[in-house]
């Protein structure tokens, strides 16, 4: 009798259905680790970006006035926009505008009108208001949340 060498249709078609299964699970646990990566890195961008607003005010940045400009960030459930001023004109040019990825919004907003603005010299929140100092940042694919709060002196912690 002679041994052949080699692999059955079937032995192949077992291994590619082995593949497939161990890829399609490592497909979904590497889509759920990037999409809280993804509201992690967003969450920090909102920090990172209401540090910059209170660090222009403190700094008196004055874009071309004669003083230096209060500075804040605006929140909507889609976007958040750093703008200067004591209060938010949507049509001001010299907005910055940052679009949450796809699949992530700001559920709940805590701050009057949506607005956070840094007080002249000493960087404080204008009109603090410990009850609305916080919004709420929702995986809507995951339904995880990320509470970012400020406190009185305009520091911004992720809960």
């Amino acid at each position: 009798m002679k041994k052949k060498n080699g692999l059955t249709l079937i032995e192949m078609l077992l291994v590619i259905s082995l593949l497939a299964i161990l890829l399609g699970l490592g497909t979904i646990v590497f889509t759920n680790f990037a999409r809280k990566d993804q509201a992690e890195v967003t969450g920090a961008k909102i920090i990172s970006s209401l540090s910059e607003a209170r660090a222009k005010t403190l700094a008196g940045y004055s874009l071309g006035q004669v003083s230096g400009l209060n500075f804040g960030i605006h929140f909507e459930t889609e976007y958040y926009s750093l703008f200067a001023g004591t209060s938010f004109n949507p049509n001001d040019s010299l907005n910055q505008k940052f679009l949450l990825p796809a699949g992530l919004r700001i559920n709940e907003i805590f701050f009057p009108s949506g607005n956070v603005i840094f007080k002249k010299i000493t960087g404080d929140v204008l009109n603090f208001d410990a009850s609305h100092n916080c919004l709420i940042l929702e995986d809507q694919q995951s339904d995880q949340q990320r509470k970012i709060c400020l406190n009185k002196l305009g520091v911004a912690t992720v809960e």
